[in-house]
């Protein structure tokens, strides 16, 4: 992900830039959407940094309609569908997490049994040497 991405999308998804004031404010020429053309003027605005390629993948990525304009409706959608993505990709990262930390309990379990089984293999085996020595 680019940094603008990395920097707006969170910013979008987490209410901090209301969609309909963020409408209000890229919908330069008042039509209730925002061009390709807006959405590039006010990316730049923010100081997001990114080529002509990204910003057009973010740009198709919210046009849910695919017809050039982002509208409410569709932005609201398409965040909607980004922030459960959002959530079910945390909730997968903490199960990953949680069934590492519990392999990570089962290989030390695992560890500490064979450093048992080695010492008294050892203590065995110096019995073993003494009694053969006598």
């Amino acid at each position: 992900m680019q940094p603008f991405q990395a920097a707006l999308l969170p910013r979008l998804l987490t209410g901090r830039l209301r969609l309909a004031v963020a409408l209000r404010r890229w919908d330069q020429d008042g039509d209730g959407t925002i061009d390709r053309r807006e959405f590039e003027q006010k990316v730049v605005e923010l100081g997001l940094e990114t080529d002509d390629a990204h910003l057009d993948a973010l740009f198709k990525r919210l046009d849910g309609s695919g017809d050039g304009l982002l509208d409410l409706d569709e932005m609201k959608a398409t965040l909607t569908r980004l922030r459960e993505s959002a959530y079910d990709g945390a909730a997968k990262l903490e199960a990953q997490v949680n069934q590492t930390s519990q392999l990570k309990k089962q290989a030390n379990g695992a560890a500490e049994a064979a450093r048992t089984a080695l010492k008294e293999y050892d203590e065995q085996l110096t019995l073993d040497d003494l009694l053969l020595a006598s």
